[in-house]
């Protein structure tokens, strides 16, 4: 006859504390990511006189033009350097997480402290200038800044709302980003995304080298009717502005 186990309260909470720290750790790893990245991107600027090979700099961040080494020297004359000595470090997240205490103390290239601006896309407006990059405004808290890399952090569009003004501001810009904007661009069209995931299959020889889950395209629900996919399926709505 078997014996039930008692539930160990003491196991169940170390295991909640177990997984809180793997959580922190993860997010301290992105923060050092990030900061390795604005680190890279910072040393770039100064080798605005040497010779740098086309192919090498692709590599590092497509995105990224020449124009960066010199919009980033540059401030608008009308809006305040609030960072000082520092970098601007723009996070598109909601309040959630505190992404400011896993930068507190890092530094970008030993030399500049990181200032996190954190907020939402509902609460972000900008602004995009040729020759002084892209100034936002954190509509809640009445402030302007100048960022120097961005990290998006959530969906730019959905069924109420298109953020994808914003995105196109801090590419005109020309700000550095964690994805690349480019990138974040792409991914918010998901046929578009996945049609670039059918040729990355294709190039490394098949379904063998490169699985994906299939799918089906349909432009509107008639094609779907008079085409039915396999069942069971996951279906997916687009909408798209006329």
């Amino acid at each position: 006859m078997s014996q039930q186990q008692q539930p160990n309260s003491g196991t169940a909470a170390n295991a909640q504390s177990a997984h809180q720290q793997s959580h922190a750790r993860s997010l301290s790893g992105t923060a050092s990511m990030l900061t390795n990245q604005f680190s890279d991107l910072t040393s770039n600027f100064s080798l605005k006189n040497n010779p740098i090979s086309s192919t090498n700099f692709l590599s590092r961040a497509t995105s990224i033009t020449s124009q960066v080494t010199n919009v980033a020297g540059r401030i608008s004359s009308t809006i305040k350097d609030i960072s000082g000595k520092g970098k601007v470090l723009l996070v598109i997240d909601d309040n959630q997480i505190d992404w400011s205490k896993y930068f507190r103390g890092k530094r970008v290239c030993g030399e500049y402290d990181i200032k996190v601006e954190q907020c939402e896309f509902g609460d972000l407006s900008l602004y995009a200038h040729s020759e002084f990059g892209t100034i936002c405004t954190s509509n809640s808290q009445k402030r302007q800044f100048r960022p120097d890399f961005c990290f998006v952090r959530q969906h730019v569009k959905n069924n109420q709302n298109d953020f994808t003004p914003i995105l196109l501001g801090l590419r005109y810009g020309n700000v550095p980003s964690i994805n690349s904007l480019l990138s974040v661009y792409n991914f918010i069209d998901r046929p578009l995304m996945y049609a670039e995931l059918i040729n990355i299959q294709r190039k490394l020889g098949g379904k063998e080298n490169f699985p994906l889950i299939e799918q089906t395209f349909y432009q509107s629900f008639k094609e779907m009717v008079n085409s039915p996919p396999k069942f069971p399926c996951v279906m997916v709505s687009i909408f798209v502005s006329l």
